[in-house]
């Protein structure tokens, strides 16, 4: 059986002046993907939170000088 290549990566930091966690995490398969983030024992979590991500109508989609923001971060909550 051929082993099936990892398309989820994340990374993970806490901004001791802002008392921000951010989490980066990238899905670099064709297609989406529905995932869980455990923030246990993470200090001061509040209630909500924000999500800024990085995406266009065509994951085949690039930015050019044409177009250069064709691929870009939107804010989700």
């Amino acid at each position: 059986p051929r082993a099936k290549a990892k398309t989820l990566f994340a990374s993970a930091t806490h901004d001791s002046p802002t008392g921000e966690i951010i989490v980066k995490v990238v899905n670099s398969s064709a297609g989406s993907t529905t995932t869980e983030l455990d923030l246990e024992g993470a200090p001061n979590l509040g209630p909500t939170a924000k999500a800024i991500v990085l995406t266009s109508g065509d994951p085949k989609d690039e930015n050019t000088l044409e177009a250069p923001f064709k691929v870009a971060p939107k804010q989700a909550s």
